[in-house]
């Protein structure tokens, strides 16, 4: 009976740990969704831009190609929205796009999931996305094994230095595998 009970806890601490604690790797390919609002100063007064924020807006805003990049959630150290390289032998970087800051885990083993919450960041850097800040709350959706199989995720930030206003959704398209 007491090897029972103490299996039945490990398992409860490997599935309440979230990926990065309990190192499970994982890239899950995602699509990203939202608007960028800028405030444009005009001869006449002040107006708010409004642009679309998609996959595409943010290979643009790298000079990166979605033929050798892949847009991607990690949840295997810092959990971060990352454009990674399609193939490991192409020795391309990866590059940071933001990073979710000190989330929170809730685990509910009866639908296999995690939400959770965290701030927002983004990397040193200029650009569009340079000095993000902001919030997001999410679920991240393990499958029969404990791999991170899909995520969703809101999210909400502002960047002073480019004066934008982020709104944005994340939904995943599977697990990606780098090729070699």
């Amino acid at each position: 009976m007491k090897c029972a009970i103490a299996a039945f806890v490990a398992a409860v601490c490997l599935l309440g740990a979230g990926t990065t604690q309990a190192g499970l790797a994982g890239f899950i390919s995602v699509k990203v969704s939202g608007t960028i609002q800028v405030e444009q100063e005009l001869p006449v007064g002040e107006k708010v831009a409004v642009t679309k924020l998609t996959n595409q807006t943010i290979f643009d805003e790298f000079a990166v190609s979605p033929d050798d990049y892949e847009l991607v959630m990690t949840f295997t150290g810092p959990d971060v929205l990352e454009l990674l390289p399609k193939s490991l032998g192409s020795k391309l970087p990866t590059i940071t796009v933001m990073t979710l800051e000190d989330p929170t885990f809730i685990l509910d083993t009866k639908s296999r999931q995690e939400k959770f919450g965290s701030g927002l960041s983004s990397p040193e850097g200029g650009g569009l996305f340079h000095e993000l800040v902001g919030g997001t709350n999410g679920s991240l959706k393990f499958d029969k094994q404990g791999f991170p199989s899909g995520v969703s995720l809101s999210a909400v930030g502002s960047s002073q230095s480019s004066q934008s206003l982020f709104k944005l959704k994340i939904s995943s398209h599977g697990v990606f595998v780098q090729s070699p």
